[in-house]
């Protein structure tokens, strides 16, 4: 912090470093290599014991001499403050900014004009913030998620095996870059490729894939240049533990040998290595399925460790059955067909159990 402060400084032409006064915060800034900083500060004035409190969240951007830009971080309230995830400077002399406000994680890209686009995203753990990429994790175990900037577009997401460092995993050239252009072909590419590895029914492959690869066909990412315009719309239930339900629905309706056959799917599909990342030779759309095959292999190993302990992992919530209905129209055929069975009489949610 210290040296941001200096540098803030020197972009205003101070006689040193920047010093907040006793009512305002910095968040975290980026210094480009030309002296322009950008940085985040929170304000708040008054007695916050009932009365009127004065806040503000506010980007700022300074260089030779001169404040440039002062513009308010959109968000629900600013009395409530925000976690600012990361700040980067990006191409065309814009700004990227990850952060997180009372009830959403937003990445916004600025301009020198204090113009804004930003998305809407689960973002729960931000890895990166660089001049190409946000990389964060979500609440999708095994997952790391992109986003491009300066576009904010979204990127299809890299499995990585936890506790593995970032360092370690390769991103997407801007050449690999992008999502699947047409959902029914990705689903059942991917669905071709496990089963050229396992001996696993194309029934069960639909549903693994459909439950658990929706983040390569639907990121969730709502794109405006407001706050209303990217929180007015609520993403329901993810589908990625559907599996086990399947697999309790079958075995209280005593169906235990399809039980059992999702069962020996997840072991073989276990078994199967992943890379970490993108391989220079991969074009994007065998990419994206190369790494939507890895996800569901990795991700069967979670969903037997459910099936066989009735928990899911720390730190995992799951709501599927409990308020909203789920529209599984662009899902497999195998994965709509399963699902309007269960959902007729479903096991009770996740979020229910004790």
């Amino acid at each position: 912090m210290k040296a941001l402060l200096e540098a803030i400084g020197r972009a205003l032409a101070l006689d040193g470093a920047y010093v907040p006064d006793a009512f305002t915060e910095v968040h975290g800034g980026a210094v480009r290599d030309d002296g322009r900083v950008a940085w985040v500060e929170e304000r708040r004035v008054g007695e916050d014991n009932g009365g009127f409190v004065d806040a503000s969240l506010t980007i700022k951007i300074a260089w030779g001499g001169a404040l440039h830009v002062e513009t308010e971080l959109p968000s629900y309230n600013p009395y409530f403050g925000c976690t600012v995830y990361g700040l980067s400077w990006t191409e065309g002399d814009r700004v990227v900014l990850a952060y997180h406000e009372k009830h959403a994680s937003l990445v916004s890209v600025w301009t020198m004009k204090g113009e804004v686009e930003l998305v809407r995203c689960t973002l729960h753990e931000a890895i990166a913030v660089t001049s190409e990429f946000v990389v964060y994790r979500s609440d999708d175990p095994g997952l790391l998620h992109l986003i491009a900037i300066p576009e904010l577009f979204a990127v299809g997401p890299i499995p990585v095996p936890d506790k593995v460092p970032f360092e370690r995993v390769a991103l997407p050239t801007r050449a690999q870059a992008g999502m699947t252009e047409n959902v029914e072909t990705f689903q059942r590419t991917a669905v071709d490729r496990l089963m050229r590895e396992v001996k696993v029914s194309r029934e069960l492959l639909e549903v693994l894939v459909g439950s658990s690869c929706e983040a390569w066909w639907d990121p969730g990412l709502r794109r405006a240049t407001t706050y209303e315009g990217v929180t007015g719309v609520r993403r329901g239930p993810s589908l990625r533990w559907f599996p086990v339900y399947w697999f309790e629905w079958l075995q209280s309706k005593g169906r235990n040998e399809e039980a059992q056959a999702i069962l020996v799917a997840f072991d073989a599909l276990g078994s199967r290595r992943s890379s970490l990342g993108w391989e220079p030779e991969w074009g994007r759309e065998a990419g994206l399925v190369e790494l939507a095959a890895q996800h569901v292999s990795m991700h069967a190993e979670r969903l037997s460790e459910v099936c066989a302990t009735g928990k899911l992992p720390e730190h995992t919530f799951d709501a599927l059955w409990w308020r909203e209905r789920v529209d599984v129209s662009h899902h497999p055929p195998a994965l709509q067909r399963a699902f309007l069975e269960v959902s007729a009489s479903p096991p009770k949610s996740f979020a229910d159990r004790k």
